[in-house]
C-alpha cells in the first residue's frame, strides 16, 4: 500500500512538472483581435502643499461599460458627467496632505463591426452638439470647410465621405511622438500637418463636422507598436455611432484592443480633484500610472480572396496586371498592397502603385487592380521566376509565382475606345476593343474590369487574325473613373472618363397660414423633387430637425412647427449636401392669442361728442366695428386702449354691438349695453386745467 502511494505521488509530481508554465498573454496582431480580457490598474498621488483637509474627492476617467461590446467592472464608486461618461469617484475623509489611490478595472472588449448603415435617419437633438464648432475643433473655419468639401466631392454617401476624410488625414499628417504630451487644435494641425493620434483625431473630427456629419472625440487605451498606450479616435453619427481611427485607418471596423474611456465634444479630457479644508495650498497630481494586464485574447480568421487574375508567363517588356476579387464582410476601409520580387541588380517587375484603398460596404464585391511592367533590361537567355505577394490587414497573404521568359513570343496589338469620356450617373458606358494577334498560339484571356465590375472572355485567334469586343456596364459612381482592358499576352490599356450629375434637386413649394392661434397643432408638408439621373443622399433640415435621406425621384415629409410662443415664427427648410445648400425655403407665421376687446359701459358727452373707451390687452384685433344705437365706428386694428367719438348720442341707455377679428380672420361679436351721460362739473374743471397746462408748456 505504501509503495502504491509513493508511485501515485511521483506520477502527480511528474504530471505537474510536464504541464506548461503559465505565461503572460501576448498580442501579436492587434488588428485581428476580436476579444480581449484585461485588468487595468490606474494609480496616482495627490499632494497638498499646505493646510489641513476635511475631505478629498477624485474623479478619474475609466473604461466605459457599454455591453455587449465593452463590459466593465471596477472596485470604486461611479459618477456620471454631463455627456454620460462614467468616472471613478474616490472620497477620502480627513486625509493626509499626501494621498495615494489605486483603481482596478476589469474589462472585456470586443471588436466593432458595422454590418449596416441606414440611408434615412434623423439626428436627435442630443447629438446635434457634435455638429457644433468648439474651442479646439474649429469646424466652422472657412479653410477647414473648403478642404473638407474638396476631399468629399463626388461621394455617393456619408460613409464614403467619412472614409475619404480619414484617408486624407492619414496621408497628409506625419506621426511624431514629441507631440504626445501636448494638445493642439484643428487649425494648428491643418497648418503644421504633424502630431500623434490626438491631432489626427482632432483634424478628422473638424472635417466631419464641417461636412455636416456629427463627430465626437473618444479617449482610449489601445495596443500599438509599443504595447498599450493612451489613444484617441473618433465616432461619427450615421444613424448610429460608427468608429473611425484616422491614425490606424480602422473605419467602420474597430479591433477589440481599443478600450473606450470617454467621449468629448472637444479634444480635452479632464480628470478632476477637489479638496476642502482650511488654508489649502497648491494641489499636485503626480505619479500617474496605467498598467494593463492581459488575461485572454481571441483573434479572428483572415478573409480570403474570391478570385485572382494575372498572367503566369510574361516576357521582357510586357505589361503586368493583377486583379483580386474581394467581398467586404461589413462597412470598412481596407488597404491592399502588392509587393514584387527584388533582384540583386535589376528588379524584374516594377509595380506602378503598390497600395490600393478600397471602401467596403457589407457584402459588396470589389476588384483590386494593380498594373506594372516587366523590365526590358532582363537577359533574354535567362528564365526568371518572380513571385508577387498581396498582403493586407484583414485578408490572407497571397503568393503568385510569375515566370518571365523570352523563349516563346506571344504578343497582340490592342486598341480600345470608350463610347463617352463624360457621362451622367445612371447612364451606360461601352468599351470597344480590337485584339489583333501578332505572334504566338493558344487561347488568350481578355478581361475588362473596373473596381466594381469584371467580365472575362477566352478567345482563340491565330497570328494576323483580329477579335472585336464590345462590353457595356452601368455608371455607378461619380468622379474620375478608370477602365482596364487586359490580355493575358501581357498587354493592357487603361482609359478614363468622368461621371457626374445632371438635373436639379429642389423643393416643391409649400404653404403655411399667415397666422395661427397659440398651442394649435401645425405641421408643414414638404416635397423634395430629384430630377438627377440617380438617387441622391442628402441632409434635410426641417426647422430644428435634421434628417439624412436618400431621394430617388421624390420624397414627402411633414414636420411639426412650434406654436407655443407668441409672436413671429420663422420656418426654414433646406436641402444640404455637406455644407452646400442646394435649395432653401423660408416661411413665417404669426402665433397669436385670442384678442379680448372690451368696451366701457359708461360713455361721456363732451362738447356734443360722446367719448367711448375701447381696449384690447391680449393680442392684436383687426376690423373692429362698434355700433351704439344708430351710430357706427370702425378701427382697422387695436392693441391697447383708444377713445372713439360718436355724434348725436343724448344721455341714456343704448344697446351696442361689438364685432372684431383675430389675426387669422376668425370673427367674434358681443352685445353690450352702454350708458351715455353728460360731463359733470368736476370733469369740466379737470379738463379745463389740463388744457391750460398743455397750452402753457407748448408755449
Amino acid at each position: 500500500m505504501d509503495l502504491k502511494k509513493s508511485i501515485l505521488f511521483i506520477l502527480i509530481i511528474l504530471l505537474f512538472s510536464l504541464s506548461p508554465t503559465m505565461a503572460s498573454v501576448e498580442i501579436t496582431d492587434a488588428r485581428m483581435v476580436s476579444e480581449v480580457s484585461v485588468q487595468i490598474t490606474e494609480s496616482g498621488t495627490i499632494s497638498i502643499t499646505s493646510g489641513s483637509l476635511d475631505w478629498l474627492k477624485i474623479n478619474q476617467t475609466i473604461p466605459q461599460n457599454h455591453p455587449p461590446l465593452q463590459q466593465v467592472s471596477t472596485d470604486t464608486e461611479i459618477v456620471t458627467d454631463s455627456l454620460g461618461n462614467e468616472l471613478s469617484h474616490i472620497y477620502l475623509d480627513k486625509p493626509n496632505l499626501l494621498s495615494n489611490y489605486n483603481i482596478k478595472t476589469d474589462v472585456i472588449s470586443k471588436s466593432i463591426h458595422t454590418g449596416s448603415i441606414s440611408n434615412q435617419y434623423i439626428i436627435p437633438d442630443s447629438i446635434k452638439i457634435y455638429l457644433e464648432s468648439s474651442e479646439n475643433i474649429q469646424s466652422n473655419n472657412p479653410n477647414i470647410i473648403a478642404i473638407a468639401k474638396e476631399i468629399t466631392k463626388d461621394s455617393i454617401d456619408d460613409f464614403e465621405k467619412v472614409v475619404k476624410l480619414a484617408l486624407w488625414v492619414n496621408n497628409n499628417l506625419e506621426y511624431d511622438m514629441k507631440y504626445g504630451d501636448v494638445t493642439k487644435d484643428a487649425l494648428w494641425v491643418l497648418n503644421n500637418k504633424v502630431g500623434v493620434c490626438a491631432e489626427y483625431t482632432t483634424l478628422f473630427t473638424a472635417f466631419a463636422r464641417a461636412s455636416g456629419i456629427p463627430a465626437r472625440y473618444v479617449s482610449a487605451q489601445a495596443y500599438g507598436e509599443h504595447g498599450w498606450e493612451p489613444h484617441a479616435y473618433s465616432e461619427v453619427y450615421l444613424g448610429k455611432w460608427i468608429p473611425v481611427d484616422p491614425l490606424w485607418l480602422e473605419v467602420g471596423y474597430l479591433d477589440a484592443t481599443h478600450i473606450k474611456y470617454t467621449i468629448q465634444q472637444d479634444n480635452i479630457v479632464m480628470n478632476d480633484v477637489k479638496a476642502y479644508g482650511s488654508d489649502i495650498g497648491k494641489i499636485l497630481w503626480t505619479d500617474l500610472s496605467t498598467v494593463i494586464d492581459v488575461k485572454s485574447v481571441k483573434t479572428a480568421d483572415r478573409f480570403v480572396y474570391d478570385s485572382l487574375y494575372y498572367s503566369e508567363t510574361l516576357e521582357s517588356g510586357d505589361d503586368v496586371f493583377v486583379i483580386a476579387g474581394v467581398t467586404g464582410p461589413d462597412y470598412r476601409l481596407e488597404q491592399f498592397n502588392l509587393e514584387p520580387c527584388k533582384g540583386t541588380t535589376i528588379n524584374p517587375i516594377i509595380i506602378e502603385n503598390k497600395k490600393t484603398d478600397i471602401i467596403f460596404k457589407a457584402n459588396q464585391k470589389k476588384y483590386v487592380i494593380w498594373t506594372g511592367k516587366v523590365s526590358d533590361a532582363l537577359n533574354s537567355r535567362m528564365i526568371y521566376t518572380c513571385p508577387l505577394v498581396i498582403y493586407s490587414a484583414f485578408f490572407k497573404l497571397e503568393n503568385m509565382p510569375i515566370t518571365i521568359s523570352s523563349q516563346q513570343k506571344n504578343s497582340v496589338e490592342l486598341e480600345v475606345t470608350l463610347s463617352n469620356i463624360n457621362m451622367n450617373l445612371g447612364g451606360t458606358q461601352t468599351v470597344y476593343a480590337t485584339i489583333r494577334r501578332v505572334s504566338g498560339t493558344g487561347p488568350l484571356d481578355v478581361i475588362v474590369v473596373t473596381d466594381d465590375l469584371l467580365s472575362k472572355q477566352v478567345i482563340n485567334i491565330n497570328p494576323g487574325e483580329s477579335f472585336n469586343l464590345e462590353e457595356s456596364f452601368p455608371i455607378l459612381k461619380k468622379g474620375n473613373q478608370d477602365v482596364y482592358v487586359f490580355v493575358s499576352s501581357g498587354d493592357l490599356l487603361k482609359l478614363s472618363y468622368y461621371s457626374g450629375d445632371s438635373g436639379l434637386l429642389l423643393f416643391d413649394d409649400f404653404t403655411l397660414p399667415s397666422a395661427i392661434k397659440i398651442n394649435t397643432p401645425l405641421s408643414a408638408e414638404i416635397k423634395v423633387i430629384n430630377d438627377k439621373t440617380v438617387p441622391q443622399s442628402i441632409k434635410l433640415h426641417m426647422d430644428d430637425d435634421i434628417e439624412s435621406v436618400v431621394v430617388d425621384k421624390s420624397i414627402e415629409r411633414s414636420f411639426d412647427i412650434d406654436t407655443t410662443v407668441l409672436g413671429l415664427k420663422k420656418v426654414n427648410v433646406k436641402i444640404v449636401d455637406g455644407t452646400n445648400v442646394l435649395d432653401e425655403i423660408n416661411k413665417q407665421v404669426i402665433v397669436y392669442d385670442i384678442p379680448i376687446v372690451e368696451v366701457s359701459d359708461v360713455a361721456v358727452n363732451i362738447d356734443g361728442l360722446t367719448t367711448v373707451s375701447i381696449e384690447n390687452s391680449v393680442d392684436a384685433a383687426k376690423n373692429i366695428e362698434l355700433t351704439i344705437g344708430d351710430s357706427f365706428k370702425k378701427l382697422d386694428s387695436l392693441l391697447g386702449k383708444k377713445s372713439l367719438l360718436f355724434d348725436g348720442l343724448s344721455p341714456g341707455e343704448y344697446s351696442a354691438k361689438l364685432i372684431y377679428e383675430d389675426a387669422s380672420g376668425e370673427s367674434y361679436s358681443k352685445n353690450i349695453t352702454v350708458t351715455v351721460r353728460n360731463e359733470n362739473i368736476l370733469e369740466k374743471i379737470i379738463r379745463f386745467l389740463s388744457t391750460l397746462i398743455k397750452s402753457f408748456y407748448l408755449g
